[in-house]
Formats: structure tokens, sequence, C-alpha cells
């Protein structure tokens, strides 16, 4: 219950838990409490160690070297100047003021995606 965000479970006390579904009325109220309290505790040590893990990864995955072609001979998108360049064009609005063969030559970048 406690790990999915934004369901609005973290506002709500134990009893109000309780008192919200009926399948948690098999259990007394007073041993769901403690069940609740420890599952809070179990939760915020899981996010701990996830936010952990996704940092170590973070940083093995900056020391890979990104390959610039795909095995099928491809350019990535990704990390290519015409993605950053799209991303600007989009928020200055040029992509929108153009049709997008004529943005697509509009820039020799975007070109290499033929």
């Amino acid at each position: 219950l406690h790990s999915e965000e934004g369901t609005g479970i973290d506002k709500m006390t134990s009893e109000e838990i309780y008192k919200h579904h009926k399948a948690f009325h098999q259990y007394n109220l007073d041993d769901f409490k403690k069940w609740d309290k420890n599952m809070i505790k179990l939760t915020d040590r899981h996010r701990i160690e996830l936010n952990d893990d996704v940092e170590c990864f973070k940083c093995h995955h900056l020391n890979i070297p990104k390959k610039s072609v795909t095995s099928r001979g491809k350019l990535f998108w990704g990390h290519h100047p015409a993605n950053n360049l799209l991303i600007e064009d989009t928020q200055r609005g040029e992509a929108c003021k153009l049709k997008p063969k004529m943005l697509w030559k509009s820039c020799k970048e975007y070109q290499d995606f033929a």
C-alpha cells in the first residue's frame, strides 16, 4: 500500500486505511495498526535501498562508452546533436511553424536521419 505513490495512502492514518476497504476488516484494528506501522518502516527502508541501487546503476551506466551507431548501422537518436537541436527548435516554436520535411531540410544534423 505505502509503496504506491500518488494514491493518497501516505496521508491517511492507519484507522482511515482500515475503514477505507472491507478487506481489512477481517483483522483486528489494533493488529492492523501494528502491521501498518511496520509496513511504513519497511517501505521506507525499501525506498532507500532502491534509491541507492538506482544511483549505483546511474554511475555504472555513465562508465559505459556510448556507441554512435546501432548494430544495424543506424545512428542513435538519444545522444545525437540533432536530438538537442530538435528540443531547442520545439521550445522556440520553429517545429510548429514548419512542416516536418522543411524542418528536416533546415538543419544538417537532422539530415543525418534520412
